[in-house]
């Protein structure tokens, strides 16, 4: 069940990554090309501004401590944790730089352990998830530990938050 909750990660994120490729490759010879412009191209658009932590979520960096019955139970069962929260791969120049975390609801372990929606988690125990392999990595070595240290970029700040069981 786990391993195919993984390999499903991996689908997504290999999906996105080829996705956003596919949106930057050029139209194939033999479409028509587009008609030329009579007016001029309006200006771009001014950047995203960056995501805001909803009200509620801690600075960074964090530490929070959880019942160790609730997160061993948790991490033996992938598909529980997985139905906390979806994740959403985070591509920049046709790279994986991170996930971003969304639907996390508020009585949720994962929202507990400190974790918000709109966070972009970049890398666990110090792997940086760039990758289903890395993904799966990383929950591996979390699956036997006692804590965990998430590297989480929150409303433009970049920090730790810890987590102990």
């Amino acid at each position: 069940m786990l391993a195919a909750m993984w390999r499903t990660l991996a689908l997504l994120v290999l999906g996105a990554a080829t996705a956003e490729a596919k949106d930057a490759a050029p139209p194939p010879a033999s479409a028509p090309a587009p008609a030329p412009a009579t007016a001029p191209a309006p200006a771009p658009a001014p950047a995203p501004a960056p995501m805001t932590a909803p009200s509620g979520c801690p600075a960074l960096p964090d530490e929070r401590t959880l019942p160790a019955a609730e997160m061993e139970a948790a991490l033996g069962d992938g598909a529980q944790l997985a139905r906390q929260c979806r994740l959403i791969p985070y591509v920049e120049a046709g790279k994986v730089l991170g996930f971003r975390l969304f639907g996390i609801r508020r009585d949720s372990l994962l929202a507990r352990a400190g974790l918000c929606n709109g966070d972009l988690l970049r890398a666990i125990d110090g792997i940086e998830m760039t990758s289903p392999d890395a993904a799966l990595a990383a929950f591996e070595k979390v699956r036997t530990a006692r804590d965990v240290r998430l590297r989480l970029h929150r409303a433009g700040v970049e920090g730790d938050l810890t987590v102990r069981w």
